[in-house]
């Protein structure tokens, strides 16, 4: 089982009870709203053997904790300024590969012949949130990865948002871990007022 996902534990916690494998179509994508959480995902994701390309790369820290634990990791920046920090601080670790390109720019990438088996995204910054979902597709049917880690903080409160809305009759705070298509989501504490309240402000409390 490539990903191990039986009894496994996603930042601490069970991604969903009971559930013994990825049985929908598509790549498993693991979504994390900050840096804690994407970089603990490297312990429960990638293995020795994995080949694990970073979009977003920039100064190397995460992709120097990934190439700790995969065989090989290469790192894709579009900025001079960070591939150059990258490039001269990590040179301590030989399975590390830091490329100056623009992770949208998917054919200038796919030219370096990198077949990743994970692929991890942290370059939604100022990116609507449509943008790094394209890109993730793009990238899922290029290089067939058997899962993606992505960190973007809007992309993870919306899907959160769509998969409690209409559900609950009264405001309540619920713990959920929750699986949206092939979409895994880390367990979040969320304040829910519920859209039926009348005469209440629709709010979503974070």
């Amino acid at each position: 089982m490539p990903l191990g996902f039986r009894n496994k534990k996603h930042l601490g916690t069970i991604l969903v009870s009971g559930m013994t494998k990825h049985d929908l179509t598509g790549v498993p994508i693991i979504v994390t709203e900050n840096v804690d959480e994407y970089r603990k995902a490297i312990d429960v994701y990638v293995t020795p053997t994995d080949t694990v390309l970073e979009l977003g790369s920039a100064q190397g820290v995460t992709a120097s904790l990934l190439a700790q634990k995969a065989l090989e990791v290469h790192g894709i920046d579009k900025s001079p300024v960070q591939h150059q920090i990258s490039t001269t601080r990590f040179t301590h670790l030989p399975n590390l590969h830091f490329h100056n390109l623009d992770a949208f720019d998917v054919r200038a990438v796919l030219k370096l012949g990198i077949r990743p088996t994970k692929i991890f995204v942290d370059v939604s910054g100022s990116r609507p949130v449509g943008d790094v979902v394209e890109l993730v597709e793009v990238y899922e049917k290029a290089l067939k990865p058997e899962c993606f880690v992505v960190k973007c903080f809007p992309l993870k409160r919306l899907l959160i948002l769509v998969i409690l809305s209409g559900r609950f009759g009264v405001s309540k705070s619920i713990s959920i871990g929750i699986l949206l298509g092939n979409i895994y989501i880390p367990k979040t504490k969320v304040f829910l007022l519920a859209e039926d309240a009348i005469g209440q402000d629709d709010e979503y409390l974070w």
